[in-house]
């Protein structure tokens, strides 16, 4: 698998997470645990990069709330719901596996 496809599966698994826990907010270290346990090691600032991502302009298929420094939460949007379930075209940079 070429890195560009590691990621954007890793940014999928994030959706995925934040999906079972919707319509909840889960915090960045919650993300990263799990993301550990799928044996993805990665620190807490580039879990948040791809928070930022997925949040991003043109994305926005989580919200994130910063309530400190060092805790941030992200929340499914509607649209990452309807990502999800592929009720709109895929995104080649969050890979959803069906």
């Amino acid at each position: 698998m070429d890195e560009q496809t590691r990621i954007a599966a890793l940014r999928g698994m994030i959706l995925q997470a934040l999906d079972l826990e919707y319509p909840n907010r889960v915090s960045d270290l919650a993300v990263q645990a799990l993301l550990w346990g799928g044996g993805y090691d990665l620190d807490q600032l580039s879990v948040r990069r791809h928070l930022e991502y997925l949040a991003g302009p043109g994305k926005e298929y989580i919200r994130i709330g910063k309530k400190r420094r060092d805790l941030w939460l992200a929340q499914l949007t509607p649209r990452g719901k309807d990502l999800l379930d592929g009720a709109i075209d895929d995104d080649p940079g969050a890979i959803i596996a069906r």
